[in-house]
C-alpha cells in the first residue's frame, strides 16, 4: 500500500506537469486567438493581424490545438505518474 508521502508526490508531480501543459497551451490558444483577429492581452503593443477568412481558420485551427495541448497533457501527465506509482508498488510487492 502506498504511503502518504508517496501518494502526495505523485499528486505534486501531476499538478506540475499539468500546470506546465495547461501553460503551453494557453500560450498556443492565445497566439490562435490573435490570429482569428480577437483582441487579446487587451492588444498590449501588438499591431493587429491581417484580417480574412484565412487567417480566422487557421487561428480557429491553432486555437483547437492549444485547447488541445492542455487536456491532452494534463492527462498524459496524470496516466503517466499513476502507472508509474503502480509499477514502483508492483515491484515492492514482488521482492
Amino acid at each position: 500500500m502506498p504511503t502518504w508521502i508517496k501518494s502526495f508526490k505523485a499528486a505534486t508531480a501531476v499538478v506540475v506537469f499539468g500546470l506546465l501543459w495547461w501553460l503551453l497551451g494557453l500560450v498556443i490558444l492565445v497566439a490562435g486567438l490573435y490570429l482569428m483577429g480577437l483582441p487579446v492581452l487587451g492588444g498590449v503593443g501588438l499591431t493587429p493581424p491581417p484580417t480574412g477568412l484565412t487567417n480566422f481558420v487557421l487561428g480557429a485551427v491553432v486555437a483547437v490545438l492549444g485547447i488541445a495541448i492542455m487536456l491532452l497533457g494534463f492527462l498524459a501527465s496524470f496516466l503517466k505518474v499513476v502507472v508509474e506509482s503502480i509499477v514502483e508498488e508492483v515491484k515492492s510487492l514482488r521482492i
